[in-house]
């Protein structure tokens, strides 16, 4: 720790003749002493610590460049040949190893500067002489200048807030020029280190003058010799003199650890604040990668073939190299990224791997706009003291993207409703803070902001409202997240906060209704042209293709039982309703978007039968379209033959014909409905692969073949749909019918007692004397379930 003697006994101060300049300076010593003390009574320093700038509220540690010895390896200076020094002054392109691991801390820690402390708005220089010098500027130019021109005051004004210039000497009492300005500016140097010193930064070794320009340090130079004392001769003093290359470079290095040891008790040793363990934050830091990492592996990787090991993560640069960590430690907190990961190496087996596994993380990042800067070439190789300041960015600002609350939409399927969201900046001190707006994780763009809300600006006290949009793209529940990000836009950085968006489609309505109208037992092709209700304005020339999904239920939110057609189409089992297309492209025209399915439609019975067809693109959204299919009387099969005497009286008894009566007519009546087993055979051409195509039309119809169909409708535990459960009936009963009125049945019942018998069956009818031959008609056979209707061309002729 930094002596707290009177600033006065310094071997720096000037002659003890020059009364003028001890006053000043003793004056200045004494208030900011007084103001010290009162630092070191207070433990926790909560009147300063509690105006923290930016979007963070806690406290933070790092260990000095020139005392940092990684886990892994010892960083040494190897300027000269042989060299090696304990403390090394900064290393200017000398190309070493060491020289460019010290850049990279520089940059580093500049880095930090730009986006965490100035948030974006300056980037200082360090070891420049415009950032170590101090300039008082004229109040008519303050505003033009005052973000552009900027200093360590300022960079312990944003950590600390206002009330830390309580402490430290004010800018506006520094001298213009001459001595004073100079002992001014070394007493602000001495009261900073002395503060980061008293907050547990480790700056013993820091002398004030190091800090100053060059120009300062040779006046404060000027007037060391003119206070040496006599015992020490001019020429010790100009021995020790250094020269402008040797000073920049020791200026450098203390730049960097005043800056380092500002950042260790500004930002590092916030991670105590959230345990109770004693641990150092790097201990603290790293437990918490290996907690996430061993954890999350098995959870987002379990489906694949190689899962990664399980590690003890003992660095912040070799153990971090191929981004696995830092993907699952992302992923413990961001769930919503995890499809930026779906092609990640597991296991890199070269720098290529590696370097594409960067190259995902930091896209996801730049998604949900972390608000730190790094590149996919830093991890090859990486330096450990910018990984430490990554990782504790990541442990300070991930947990501001889990969600805080859920908003939940419902609306119709292909409607749209509208939330808002209003946020409020309450705050007087810090005033307008700027937000990006995104939503992630939204799978099937169900979500949308306004264009002009994707940045907003938020005045203090000022109130604004968020509109988010939700469109029922879906048919089923979908989730995102909506990201308000404060912390990437300047000037001045706020909180983020995240939203669990949930929409829900409360009514599956069809955007369109087909009727399709078929004769009984006879396959028809026809062409559905579908309409997407997903049309976008001021677009042409654009395909989108749909996947079909079917059900014969009607599609309700709370119990969706969709059948991928394509997964159906593979079953065995006739159908009225077949699609010759899994998909559905649709061509946006100028007017509409459309598009053709071409189906086939084979009524077995004369049942409605509703269906509905699902059409589903993951980038566009869903709709529901409703096909009726229904069947009418079919023409009629064949020409039934038979022959009348005309001649004689009737010689029938009551309700019954006698074959003997010279007006009766015996006709022969297939026993098998041809046309049922044409479209049946018709049905599995289009269900079975070729191969099978030749057994089917041979043995369909028999034993064997029905055995076969019937175990398939048991293995896949489908009943029989009235469609074509009739076609397994053996015996069947008709009622025979004639629209003639020459023509009449005593009775009207008919059976055939083996339906799939090739064979006829005779059945006999009457006819009157008035009738005039050849007499032409038709006879219809309705099956008693009303499932089979046969129609025939009668032609009764004369004897």
């Amino acid at each position: 720790r930094t002596s707290k003697s009177d600033i006065t006994n310094n071997t720096y101060m000037t002659k003890s003749g020059d009364s003028q300049e001890k006053a000043l300076v003793k004056e200045l010593n004494n208030k900011c002493e007084d103001n010290l003390m009162f630092l070191k009574d207070s433990v926790e320093f909560d009147e300063i610590l509690s105006h923290r700038s930016g979007y963070r509220d806690v406290l933070v540690s790092l260990g000095s460049t020139s005392d940092t010895t990684d886990c892994t390896n010892t960083i040494e200076n190897t300027e000269g040949e042989g060299a090696k020094d304990v403390y090394p002054t900064f290393p200017f392109d000398s190309g070493s190893h060491y020289s460019k691991y010290m850049i990279q801390i520089r940059n580093s820690v500049e880095l930090w500067l730009y986006e965490q402390v100035f948030c974006c708005y300056f980037h200082p220089s360090i070891g420049s002489e415009t950032f170590s010098e101090f300039f008082v500027i004229d109040k008519k130019y303050a505003s033009k200048h005052s973000t552009i021109i900027k200093n360590i005051l300022d960079v312990m004004e944003r950590l600390f807030g206002k009330e830390i210039l309580k402490y430290l000497p004010s800018l506006e009492k520094l001298p213009a020029e001459g001595t004073n300005r100079v002992v001014y500016i070394h007493l602000i140097y001495f009261k900073i280190i002395d503060f980061i010193t008293a907050q547990g930064g480790l700056l013993s070794h820091l002398e004030p003058h190091l800090l100053m320009s060059y120009a300062d340090y040779m006046v404060f130079v000027k007037h060391k010799k003119a206070s040496t004392s006599s015992l020490a001769s001019t020429a010790d003093v100009d021995e020790n003199t250094l020269s402008k290359s040797d000073f920049l470079q020791l200026s450098m290095q203390c730049w960097l650890d005043l800056l380092l040891q500002t950042y260790k008790v500004t930002t590092l040793t916030s991670c105590l604040k959230k345990t109770s363990n004693p641990h150092k934050p790097e201990d603290i830091l790293l437990s918490w990668l290996g907690r996430h990492y061993n954890s999350q592996r098995l959870v987002l990787w379990k489906d694949r073939t190689q899962v990664p090991n399980i590690r003890t993560i003992k660095n912040f640069n070799q153990d971090l190299e191929d981004g696995l960590v830092l993907i699952t430690v992302t992923l413990a907190y961001c769930p919503f990224l995890v499809s930026f990961f779906e092609d990640v190496f597991l296991k890199p087996e070269n720098i290529s791997q590696a370097y594409h596994n960067a190259v995902r993380l930091i896209t996801a990042w730049n998604k949900i706009h972390l608000g730190f800067s790094i590149s996919p070439k830093d991890f090859s190789k990486p330096n450990p003291v910018a990984m430490l300041m990554l990782v504790t960015h990541l442990y300070i600002i991930l947990p501001s993207y889990e969600p805080e609350a859920s908003i939940d939409f419902s609306a119709a399927l292909n409607t749209t409703v509208t939330r808002e969201v209003t946020f409020e900046n309450p705050n007087e001190y810090f005033g307008s803070i700027s937000y990006v707006c995104e939503i992630v994780g939204d799978e099937y763009n169900c979500f949308s902001l306004n264009e002009k809300e994707s940045i907003i600006k938020i005045s203090k006290g000022q109130k604004i409202s968020l509109n988010v949009c939700y469109t029922g793209r879906k048919t089923t529940k979908v989730t995102a997240t909506l990201l308000v990000c404060g912390a990437c836009l300047p000037a001045r950085f706020g909180r983020n906060f995240a939203f669990t968006l949930k929409g829900y489609p409360v009514q599956l309505s069809e955007s369109a209704v087909f009727n399709v109208n078929s004769p009984l037992n006879i396959p028809i092709q026809t062409t559905l042209w579908i309409t997407t209700p997903h049309q976008e304005k001021n677009k042409t020339s654009c395909e989108e293709i749909y996947e079909v999904w079917w059900t014969d239920n009607i599609p309700s939110s709370d119990h969706l039982d969709f059948v991928k057609w394509s997964a159906k189409d593979t079953n065995k089992m006739p159908r009225r309703l077949f699609l010759l297309s899994y998909q559905l492209k649709i061509v946006q025209g100028e007017k509409v978007a459309r598009g053709p399915l071409d189906i086939q439609v084979t009524c077995l019975s004369m049942i409605i039968q509703h269906h509905w067809l699902i059409f589903i693109n993951k980038n566009v959204g869903d709709f529901i379209v409703k096909v009726t299919t229904s069947a009418y009387s079919p023409p009629p099969m064949s020409c039934l033959r038979g022959t009348a005497q005309l001649c004689g009286s009737c010689t029938c008894l009551e309700n019954q014909i006698s074959t003997e009566c010279k007006l009766s007519c015996s006709l022969q009546i297939p026993s098998r409905n041809q046309d049922i087993w044409t479209s049946i055979k018709i049905m599995f051409y289009l269900l079975t692969p070729p191969e099978e195509h030749e057994f089917w039309s041979h043995q369909l119809d028999k034993k064997i073949g029905l055995d076969i169909v019937k175990w398939i409708f048991e293995y896949l535990k489908v009943d029989f749909h009235k469609n074509i459960q009739h076609i397994f009936d053996k015996s069947k009963t008709y009622i025979v019918s004639c629209p003639n009125e020459f023509v009449s049945f005593h009775n009207e019942a008919f059976t055939i007692i083996d339906t799939r018998d090739k064979g006829t069956n005779p059945f006999t009818i009457h006819v009157t004397k008035d009738c005039q031959f050849p007499l032409r008609t038709t006879i219809k056979l309705t099956s008693l379930d009303n499932d089979e209707i046969r129609v025939y061309d009668l032609l009764i002729e004369k004897y």
